[in-house]
């Protein structure tokens, strides 16, 4: 398993359960869990928050938002205490759209 994941994630989309690709997100842990295990070196996830606007979109709400999806997601799989942030280190970066 690479020890960084790029999971590119339209903005708009972060508050919806099928749009945010948390289902991709449960096969990762998932897997990591399986095959790695949780003794295993810590792991990033980087979300890029693709077609995000300054202008339009406040950042801290949207990794609010996509932080909590991710925790419930990480809790589905692992109902128990380690927490999510033991294992893997998550990071969002606002990517947004070409200004002509």
């Amino acid at each position: 398993m690479a020890d960084v994941l790029l999971i590119n994630t339209k903005t708009s989309d972060i508050g919806r359960p099928k749009g945010s690709n948390l289902s991709l997100l449960e096969v990762i842990f998932k897997v990591n869990t399986r095959i790695v295990g949780l003794n295993a070196n810590k792991k990033k996830l980087v979300f890029a928050l693709r077609d995000f606007s300054a202008e339009h979109d406040n950042l801290e709400n949207k990794k609010r938002i996509f932080a909590a999806d991710i925790n419930k997601v990480w809790e589905k799989i692992i109902p128990t205490p380690p927490e999510i942030g033991d294992y893997f280190e998550i990071e969002f970066v606002p990517l947004p759209n070409f200004q002509h």
